[in-house]
């Protein structure tokens, strides 16, 4: 998988497509979300979020991870680990977006 500032709009949809297109992601997704909703942590990721979609133009896949670069914030304010989140920090970590095919 390519990073994000080198694909192109296709490999974009692909991304998105495999991402929605794999309920066990998807649904590792949602539970890591409603367990971390009340978890209250300073996050604002606007100005990432405006640099990316400037950038690659993709503005949907670039709302995805602000999304989970939040998640990922707020398990680490809130000191929770899991399977799930290491799969995401690992795939950021080395500048890729998650797509579900490694969940």
């Amino acid at each position: 998988m390519k990073q994000l500032k080198l694909m192109g709009e296709e490999e974009m949809n692909d991304v998105l497509d495999s991402r929605d297109s794999n309920k066990v992601f998807e649904d590792k997704l949602l539970a890591l979300a409603e367990s971390l909703a009340e978890v209250d942590c300073e996050f604002s990721g606007e100005s990432t979020f405006i640099k990316m979609s400037n950038r690659t133009n993709g503005h949907e896949i670039c709302s995805y991870v602000i999304e989970d670069l939040e998640l990922i914030e707020k398990a680490r304010f809130a000191n929770i680990k899991s399977e799930f989140i290491e799969v995401l920090v690992e795939s950021y970590s080395n500048g890729i977006v998650p797509d579900g095919r490694a969940s």
